[in-house]
């Protein structure tokens, strides 16, 4: 219930001047601000698990709770006072009002902005101005002053210079409520935007990644089973090549025949043309080989000037 609003805004950031000096009243206050910055943060965000209506039942059963805890307190002392009285009333109203803007049948943009602000100003004014008059007015009377007195007390300290500024505190927490929102919303659709570049980087990172893998497989099976000088396969190409047609369930029985070819003095033309001359005849001899072997067989160099020719079809 109380885990804060990850990197977020605050629509009610909570200061130290909100504390009446109870500890359990200042804790629960503390649990509230941080629900409403969790409803703000969870409406501004499109993304989020939780709908703003169930964090607001969350807000609503919390402030029962706190509500009910704070009357017990203050009828201790000040039961019979009017004070407790209008002050149990204002609890009241609360609901009411938080209800009637939930039954609103007016845009819902424009309902949770209305709400915003008003659950923003309402406990600013329920902290800053009447639960802090209740708690200092419950000092006093417990000091030994009468409740009137105690009263006429808290009223003369909170007037004046402390009235204008909890007014203007008040004002910037009403004006904090919409511009919060909407820079959580700016927010929340730069992160998305940052989110989806993120996703297609990384999309194009691993597509060229399994690009170059690819081409990288098929450069070391080239190294593997080619004859670099004359593009045939080599010794490795073929016997995989054969033990691929003898695991062919389908291949015809005695249709096949290995040819092994041998160049004869290819030594003696090496010596006399040199190893460039002899390198181009081997090239020549294989392409030539090529276009008069059926689509199906396969060519080998094998060695030097040893080739071997795979007819899977000898007929």
């Amino acid at each position: 219930m109380t885990n804060n609003v990850p990197n977020a805004f605050e629509i009610f950031p909570w200061n130290r001047n909100f504390e009446t000096g109870i500890d359990d009243i200042d804790q629960q206050h503390r649990v509230l601000v941080n629900i409403l910055n969790r409803l703000a943060w969870h409406f501004a965000s499109d993304t989020s698990e939780l709908t703003p209506d169930q964090i607001l039942d969350e807000l609503l059963s919390y402030a029962a709770f706190h509500f009910e805890y704070e009357e017990t307190i203050w009828n201790k002392t000040l039961s019979e006072a009017a004070m407790a009285k209008s002050h149990r009333e204002s609890h009241q109203m609360f609901f009411a009002q938080v209800e009637e803007l939930r039954n609103s049948r007016e845009p819902q943009e424009e309902v949770l902005t209305r709400l915003f602000d008003f659950l923003t100003r309402w406990l600013a004014f329920h902290i800053l101005e009447s639960d802090r008059r209740m708690a200092l007015t419950v000092e006093l009377v417990q000091q030994g002053l009468e409740v009137s007195e105690a009263k006429n007390r808290v009223d003369a300290e909170l007037s004046g210079s402390a009235s204008v500024l909890v007014n203007a505190l008040l004002e910037i927490y009403g004006k904090l409520s919409s511009s919060t929102i909407q820079l959580m919303r700016e927010k929340m659709a730069r992160l998305r935007a940052e989110d989806e570049l993120s996703r297609i980087q990384h999309e194009r990172l691993n597509q060229a990644l399994e690009e170059q893998a690819r081409e990288y497989q098929h450069h070391l099976e080239t190294l593997a089973y080619t004859d670099a000088l004359t593009g045939l396969w080599n010794r490795n190409g073929i016997v995989r090549r054969i033990r691929e047609y003898l695991a062919d369930d389908v291949r015809a029985e005695n249709s096949a025949a290995l040819v092994s070819i041998d160049l004869d003095n290819f030594k003696d033309l090496n010596d006399c043309l040199g190893e460039d001359a002899a390198d181009r005849l081997l090239g020549l001899l294989s392409r030539r080989w090529l276009d008069a072997i059926p689509a199906d067989a396969c060519l080998a160099r094998t060695g030097g000037d040893e080739f071997a020719l795979l007819l899977p079809d000898a007929n």
